[in-house]
């Protein structure tokens, strides 16, 4: 049988955002027609030692309601990079990148989300504070919103010293607004896995997902209406030099599964906004 495969490469942007590599996009229009529109269910997964229950489980009840799956697979699970800590490496220190982690992601365990929001505003807060140019203004500011910050976080950390150690790096590089949002920005990414795998630890981790696949019948008897894979090389989320390699041991593991693949790369076209590029 013939399986339809298409890949695309997207870049990841601060915040959840998707950016298209290029800032491109397919036009609804051309992906489309009312005529070929079909409702899905959709679930994600996540491999590890405690998924398979759960993943197994939610593949039986989408069966029930639904008759075909689509299969998306993300070449940056099998190697990985962490562009904001490879980034920030080259910028700053590692004990300032380590500082900027721990500032914007330590607090107490377990909290609800009640307190999880209250941090994040206090965070917002004093991020608005830093961006104010008068320096009495700012330390004032500062200080008042440190004050309630320091009880948010967890027993055993020093609030009181790393906040007084952030506001120094920030002070460091106050006539360099491209390094402060810099900072602000990547600080609650830098503990997203970084870790480029080598070959043998590839090989296996596709061969576990070929395994996955054959337990869970959706192989060739059960083959989904489409794959879809991204890259991930945009911002260099998949090591771009193992690309070939990823992409082609997926790709043959696909065919010894679904048979004979008809492969397509989907392009985008740039949207202008009034002269501007758009995230899409």
């Amino acid at each position: 049988m013939n399986c339809f495969v298409q890949w695309t490469t997207w870049r990841k942007a601060p915040f959840g955002r998707l950016v298209p590599e290029m800032n491109d996009f397919v036009p609804v229009t051309e992906l489309c027609s009312c005529s070929r529109n079909r409702t899905w269910d959709l679930f994600a997964t996540e491999s590890g030692a405690d998924a398979t229950a759960v993943s197994t489980e939610a593949i039986s009840n989408a069966r029930l309601n639904s008759k075909g799956f689509v299969l998306d697979i993300d070449l940056d699970y099998f190697s990985t990079w962490d562009p904001f800590w490879k980034g920030m490496y080259m910028k700053l220190q590692p004990w300032r990148v380590t500082l900027s982690n721990q500032f914007t992601c330590i607090f107490r365990p377990g909290s609800p989300n009640c307190e999880r929001k209250a941090f994040c505003k206090l965070i917002e807060r004093l991020k608005v504070a830093d961006a104010h140019e008068d320096d009495a203004k700012r330390k004032l500011e500062w200080t008042q919103i440190a004050n309630d910050l320091t009880l948010q976080y967890a027993e055993g950390v020093n609030a009181e010293e790393n906040l007084l150690n952030f506001a120094k790096l920030l002070e460091k590089y106050r006539d360099d607004k491209a390094i402060r949002s810099e900072i602000w920005a990547a600080g609650p990414y830098l503990n997203l896995p970084h870790h480029e795998s080598s070959q043998e630890e590839i090989a296996r981790m596709v061969a576990e997902l070929e395994q996955f696949l054959h337990t869970n019948a959706l192989d060739v008897t059960n083959p989904p209406a489409i794959v879809t894979i991204a890259k991930s090389t945009g911002d260099q989320y998949l090591p771009p030099h193992q690309l070939d390699v990823v992409l082609s041991s997926v790709l043959q593991m696909l065919e010894r599964v679904y048979g004979k693949l008809a492969t397509k790369f989907v392009e985008y076209e740039p949207v202008e906004d009034a002269g501007t590029k758009r995230e899409m």
